[in-house]
């Protein structure tokens, strides 16, 4: 047996600086599925440090089917209507410009497979910063592509304030972020991967 992840396309337009100095955007691009998102992890760890965003000019947009209906009320719940802004779906190229406009990718899962948000993310140069419940956390960090925490909102929190005291850093992760996703997850080369696995295995049984 043989098991190949999933990929993204490279062929991409790649960020390569902060959309705006004077204040980090972060994007979550997602189904509105509360809990195994732990959408509600992010809005209370977002809360938690909700003076310091608010000074530092932080944003968090939150796009995906029916988000804004889920995740409206408990935005207005916590108080954090100037900091977090839920839209609606998004494809094709109004999905690319939602990668443009970000300066990092924020996943706080309970539990994934193989998170295609995150690869999208990483094939766009996106820091990213994602909870142990993505099963990425580890692979993310150890490779300088970004932060990854626990699953739990005092972690999220910490990791927000760890990124937005250093800036300049979300740069040189996403550049990291990219590289990973070349050397790992460019669909072009797992197809060619599995066409040489699937030869192999047509060989062995002849």
């Amino acid at each position: 047996g043989f098991v190949l992840p999933n990929g993204t396309d490279l062929d991409v337009r790649q960020r390569d600086h902060l959309t705006d100095p004077a204040g980090i955007r972060f994007l979550y691009l997602g189904r509105a599925e509360v809990f195994l998102k732990g959408l509600d992890l992010l809005l209370d760890a977002v809360k938690m440090k909700k003076d310091l965003l608010l000074s530092r000019g932080v944003r968090f947009s939150l796009v995906g089917p029916e988000l804004e209906d889920v995740i409206g009320p408990m935005v207005r719940e916590r108080g954090l209507e100037d900091l977090v802004f839920p839209g609606g779906p998004v494809t094709g190229p109004d999905k690319d410009a939602c990668f443009a406009a970000a300066d990092v990718f924020i996943q706080t899962s309970r539990s994934e497979g193989m998170p295609m948000g995150i690869l999208e993310a990483m094939g766009h140069g996106l820091c990213c910063l994602v909870t142990s419940g993505t099963r990425m956390h580890r692979e993310i960090q150890e490779n300088g592509a970004g932060y990854g925490c626990e699953t739990e909102a005092e972690a999220i929190a910490g990791k927000l304030e760890t990124l937005i005291a250093d800036p300049q850093a979300i740069d040189r992760m996403g550049r990291r972020a990219r590289e990973l996703a070349e050397e790992k997850y460019d669909w072009t080369k797992i197809g060619r991967s599995a066409v040489e696995k699937y030869a192999e295995i047509v060989s062995a049984v002849r």
